[in-house]
């Protein structure tokens, strides 16, 4: 583990697809949070696939929804770095794994202010916020 890795967040200038997740109708397995793990095997099957990916960082946000019924929804969306691929290849993976509660919403500005960091892709691994501040690499 890399004992001192404090990267620099990125965003975009300009709207990207963001994903929205309806966090509140997924069943079975992945209901109540359990879907998290989907998101970061992915990430992992993503850097392995794309050793080339640019710095990048994928943000979150719960925030009102109208493309699901449940009210509100988890947002995903990323840094420039991060292609339409990305998010095309993430809403086919969850959708194979619970159903249609998974949807590429169109485009949206990450506001730092009103997000967090989710995931960031660099030195060809994937990093996760564990405690707020602190960094490690992701390991499933």
């Amino acid at each position: 583990m890399h004992e001192s890795f404090y990267p620099s967040q990125k965003r975009s200038k300009q709207p990207t697809l963001f994903l929205a997740i309806d966090m509140w109708g997924i069943e079975g397995e992945y209901a109540d949070g359990n879907w998290h793990v989907l998101l970061h095997r992915f990430a992992l099957d993503w850097s392995k696939k794309h050793p080339d990916q640019a710095t990048a960082t994928l943000w979150s946000s719960v925030q009102p929804c109208s493309l699901f019924a449940n009210g509100s929804s988890c947002y995903v969306s990323g840094s420039s770095r991060l292609p339409d691929a990305f998010y095309q290849q993430l809403e086919s993976f969850l959708r194979s794994e619970f159903g249609n509660c998974a949807r590429i919403g169109g485009e949206i500005q990450v506001n730092p202010d009103e997000w967090r960091v989710y995931l960031h892709f660099e030195n060809g691994a994937v990093w996760e916020k564990y405690n707020g501040y602190e960094w490690r690499e992701l390991k499933l």
